[in-house]
């Protein structure tokens, strides 16, 4: 029975039923898509990690323990957040731009590359970027270290 107005919809149907064969259907389907996702992100992380040199101290994990009731899009956005921070940890250390930084300017790098907070996307020109500003500021961070 429905029940319908302008304002509500009203269903008193108690439950779907579903045939076995249409369980199994399902089943089955679900675990070849599971499968499939796996192997994809297998392949994604071995891609990284090839890409990076396998650096140590940067997984680019594509699969997060800690994450045991998250799927889908909360999830990925999550293993992605920890991806950008591994790559641009990689980046950094790949221009030496800690070298041209001062300790408190070093902290600080090193507190946004850990917590991945307003990390830029990783691009050419956002490397372009960073790697400008320390070339610039270089005399800067001479003084603040000294």
């Amino acid at each position: 029975m429905t029940w319908t107005s302008t304002t509500t919809t009203m269903q008193t149907d108690l439950a779907r039923r579903e045939t076995l064969t249409s369980m199994l259907v399902t089943y089955r389907q679900a675990v070849r898509n599971i499968e499939t996702a796996y192997g994809l992100l297998e392949s994604a992380q071995k891609e990284l990690q090839a890409a990076f040199l396998g650096k140590p101290g940067y997984s680019f994990k594509t699969d997060d323990r800690d994450m045991h009731d998250r799927v889908g899009k909360e999830a990925s956005e999550q293993i992605l957040k920890k991806i950008k921070r591994d790559a641009w940890n990689v980046v950094v250390e790949r221009l030496e731009l800690r070298r041209h930084l001062s300790i408190k300017r070093q902290d600080e790098l090193d507190t946004q590359l850990r917590n991945g907070d307003g990390l830029p996307e990783l691009t050419e020109e956002n490397i372009l970027a960073m790697f400008q500003s320390s070339a610039a500021n270089v005399d800067m961070y001479l003084q603040e270290a000294v």
